[in-house]
């Protein structure tokens, strides 16, 4: 048996080795995050359940139960109103609550408690759900691994791991790191970081990821990042972290259902004092514009940031998923976006007849031996490959986007695209039939100057990804006004990437400052505008667009800038993307308008008499809660798992709560 064989194989022997000898176990996983309490809630039921007992002692049993399920409501008001001086939707509620158990009717008092407790309980267990959605994504349950280590494997906590560490895994465990295959052949499941509907294969030489799962096989994994530093901890950091209450929806219906409040109380007291039926007042109180709202927004964005997660998608806020399902213009940058950014130097042309190409390369390689962009790296790749001698660079100093200077054995060295060699007034005359050549082909070029006289030129070579044609006419599918292309390129790589790509507008040779032009000029015309790219020079733009979206393997004043991050290296996710935004929004304007109709449907039926039960309105006005409630989950429902009398509840609650379209068609089974 070959070494490679021991590695791969040993664990399993030596696994069950220790397992017999009481020594390390194998990988397990920890308990999931503690969900929130269901005490109050079995309490405000039970609360209900004995309400409808006609024993005396049995009904004022509840009033404690009542009164202690209430009282959160209640604190909420008062913290409303001692830090902002305003009476909102939770004083209607506890007042609701106080007369009725004044009154004796303890049946309105536990009903509107108990289906207030039964929203806010959905929404937090949604919160308890997406964190344990997140925690599994980020390969955060995951409390061991196998590492091997001296040409023996032992059990070592995730956290210890350290890059270069060899970890083996077999079927049924979770990749704990990413990293690249050395060793084994084995199918993974990576639907929770690229959305591939089925496993992948595979062997030496590919990339791993943390947080998936391995179906069939075992792999040799050389560690890359680790802990935090991987893709999948990445994502659950951003999303675990994203506020998901600041929708200008949710914001603008609960300042409007606040300001009911004082309407409805004068209401609830002049319909009582007119007729001297303190039902009146207790019906028209329990009237509850806010809280379906205060349920339903928070549980519709969190299923969506959990439906985008599972695909590899991250929103910063859910005020993301509002603005992203409302765009209708998208500016792509070029290079590492709708390029696939291995950007590779496959030509030198060197005007200098006292050196040589290898002297060339050398010199830009030192000018570009600092800077993380991709045509530095590329540069610096080509220098190493033609083993040019690449030496110290003094006083550089870099443009975004545009070049670098520096100063080499007292020569100044200047490299950088054509409006940066023009700014410095060097000639490019020479170079014209060779840049008319690069441009036929749609290649990029990079100008290199000595002491202020062209020296070279370089040809830039950058294909374009092969998912970007098809997602722009995915994106125009969904109905996109424009799709513009803005590059830093030169004329005519931009001018062939646009054609190939079928973009409605594109422009080239654009520094950060012109890129945010031309976000800041469509939205003048009244688009909404999304900005995506990768690059340090992409950040001022992304910032300014009203949905900035950063690809995976871009900068990190990229991510910080964006409000959406790409953690799947598919271009395809920017149309995913939308298409969960543009559904989350719609789902949050039909949860209020579910809310909005099913409470005046309540208040109507209590002023015209045709309701005379205050317990039957706090059913219809807090059941809409409930019911918008179930219609921002539905993305999560997986109806084959519920079974057929279950979805057939769930679809009985959107239809109830759902207005119908004009003229939209009846099923007539």
């Amino acid at each position: 048996m070959t070494s490679e064989q021991m590695a791969i194989g040993g664990p399993c022997v030596d696994r069950r080795r220790r397992d017999s000898a009481g020594g390390a176990q194998p990988p397990v996983e920890r308990t999931s995050a503690k969900r929130p309490s269901l005490a109050p809630l079995c309490l405000a039921a039970l609360a209900l359940i004995v309400s409808f007992h006609a024993d005396p002692l049995a009904r004022a049993a509840t009033v404690p139960a009542v009164i202690w399920t209430a009282a959160p409501i209640g604190w909420r008001a008062w913290s409303v109103w001692r830090n902002e001086r305003r009476l909102n939707i939770d004083f209607l509620d506890t007042l609701a609550v106080a007369v009725a158990v004044i009154v004796g009717d303890l049946l309105t008092a536990a009903m509107v408690v108990f289906l207030v407790t039964l929203g806010e309980t959905m929404r937090d267990r949604t919160a308890s759900r997406s964190r344990r959605e997140i925690r599994r994504l980020g390969g955060l349950d995951v409390a061991t691994a196998w590492v091997l280590r001296h040409g023996a494997v032992e059990a070592c906590d995730v956290s210890a791991l350290a890059v270069g560490d060899e970890v083996l895994v077999h079927a049924g465990e979770m990749i704990p790191v990413d990293g690249e295959v050395v060793g084994g052949d084995a199918t993974v499941d990576q639907r929770a970081l690229t959305g591939e509907s089925a496993p992948v294969r595979l062997a030496a030489g590919d990339a791993a990821w943390a947080a998936t799962p391995v179906v069939e096989g075992q792999l040799r994994i050389r560690a890359i990042r680790t802990g935090a530093d991987t893709a999948a901890a990445l994502v659950a950091r951003l999303v675990e972290t994203a506020p998901v209450g600041d929708t200008r929806i949710q914001s603008y219906a609960e300042r409007f259902a606040d300001r009911l409040v004082l309407p409805t109380l004068a209401l609830a007291f002049a319909a009582c004092l007119l007729t001297g039926d303190h039902r009146y007042l207790l019906s028209v109180l329990v009237v509850d514009f806010g809280t379906g709202v205060r349920v339903a927004a928070p549980i519709t964005v969190l299923a969506a940031m959990i439906q985008a997660a599972r695909v590899g998608i991250v929103f910063r806020s859910g005020s993301q998923i509002e603005r992203l399902g409302a765009v209708d213009t998208i500016v792509f940058d070029k290079t590492g976006t709708l390029t696939t950014g291995a950007q590779e130097i496959d030509q030198i042309i060197s005007y200098d007849p006292r050196g040589s190409v290898e002297a060339l390369i050398a010199y830009a390689a030192s000018v570009e031996s600092r800077s993380r962009h991709p045509i530095a790296a590329a540069i610096r790749a080509k220098a190493d490959s033609l083993g040019a001698s690449v030496r110290p660079c003094e006083s550089i100093e870099y443009e975004i986007g545009r070049g670098a200077v520096g100063r080499v054995e007292s020569l100044e060295i200047r490299v950088g695209s054509e409006g940066f060699m023009l700014e410095s007034r060097v000639d490019l005359g020479v170079s014209a039939a060779d840049c008319a050549r690069l441009d036929a082909e749609g290649r990029s070029r990079v100008f290199i100057a000595i002491d202020g006289v062209l020296a070279g030129l370089a040809s830039v070579r950058d294909d374009i990804r092969k998912d970007s044609a098809a997602t722009i006419r995915r994106l125009r599918e969904h109905g996109m006004r424009e799709i513009v292309l803005s590059s830093g390129d030169n004329e005519q790589a931009v001018r062939s990437a646009a054609a190939r790509l079928g973009v409605d507008r594109y422009f080239a040779a654009a520094s950060p400052v012109d890129k945010v032009d031309v976000v800041q000029a469509l939205q003048r015309e009244g688009r909404f505008v999304a900005m995506i790219g990768d690059g340090i020079n992409d950040g001022p733009a992304l910032s300014y667009a009203n949905v900035g979206i950063a690809v995976k393997h871009g900068a990190e004043l990229a991510h910080e800038s964006a409000g959406v991050i790409l953690a799947d290296d598919s271009l395809a996710a920017v149309a995913r993307a939308i298409e969960i935004a543009r559904s989350a929004r719609k789902r949050i304007h039909w949860g209020q308008a579910i809310v909005a109709a099913w409470n005046i449907q309540a208040l109507l039926l209590t002023l015209t008499r045709v309701v005379t039960d205050p317990a039957v309105t706090a059913l219809v006005s807090d059941g809409s809660a409930i019911c918008a409630g179930l219609y921002g989950l539905s993305p999560l429902v997986e109806l084959r798992r519920i079974g057929r009398p279950a979805a057939g509840v769930a679809n009985l609650w959107i239809r109830l709560g759902k207005p119908r379209r004009k003229g939209a068609p009846t099923n007539s089974n």
